[in-house]
């Protein structure tokens, strides 16, 4: 899926997240030093204020998907272009900045714990029975990133069962897409200018709304 110009890393086979919540950040919380606890305290508060100061600083981008395993086995990676498909088939995203001096683009599955957080950003290596998080080496730098849901994300099926659309129906619908292993990419393209703020939820004040793309 990727262009000459990018790299590709699969989601760890063992990534699993129990939760409706995932962060990313960078190890070095954005070049900030914030303590991870601190960090792992706002987002287990979710308080507007201080979630809209994080997301304007680039430290972190939290993201509530409202169900489980949102990202688990079918999320990959990107860093450049996203090759033809990729870039035709998906459907909504969610989009911030991300500041990463330090090389290292951290997923974190929930963002609450304190430890979990500091373990994460900690250069550890996750537990092998226990992998709730994942480092990722990028170039180091200011980041645009854009989480793209496919058609069979959680997204999608959540939003196409508000509309009353079974499985079948749903295919049906996205049939003139093209067909993509993934149901979610995390692309990281260099930051140019100013991004909006993402959209917060009203049930927790994280990211989660995705936009839609327009046929």
């Amino acid at each position: 899926m990727m262009t000459s110009q990018s790299k590709t890393t699969p989601i760890d086979p063992d990534f699993f997240n129990d939760g409706h919540f995932v962060v990313l950040l960078s190890q070095s919380r954005g070049g900030s030093g914030m303590d991870p606890h601190k960090l792992a305290d706002i987002l287990g508060d979710g308080n507007v204020d201080p979630m809209k100061d994080l997301l304007r600083r680039g430290i972190c981008l939290p993201i509530y998907f409202g169900t489980d395993c949102a990202m688990d086995s079918a999320t990959s990676f990107v860093v450049g272009e996203l090759d033809e498909a990729h870039e035709k088939a998906w459907i909504a995203q969610l989009s911030s900045k991300l500041a990463i001096p330090c090389g290292k683009l951290v997923l974190l599955s929930g963002g609450g714990v304190g430890e979990d957080m500091a373990r994460a950003v900690s250069g550890k290596p996750p537990e092998k029975d226990f992998c709730i998080y994942q480092t990722i080496d990028v170039p180091p730098g200011d980041y645009r990133v854009d989480v793209l849901a496919y058609v069979n994300s959680v997204t999608i099926g959540l939003h196409e069962d508000n509309e009353d659309l079974e499985p079948e129906a749903i295919a049906e619908k996205y049939k003139h897409l093209p067909t993509v292993r993934e149901s979610y990419v995390v692309q990281l393209t260099p930051l140019k200018g100013d991004l909006p703020l993402p959209e917060l939820t009203e049930e927790t004040n994280w990211p989660g709304a995705f936009e839609f793309r327009r046929p």
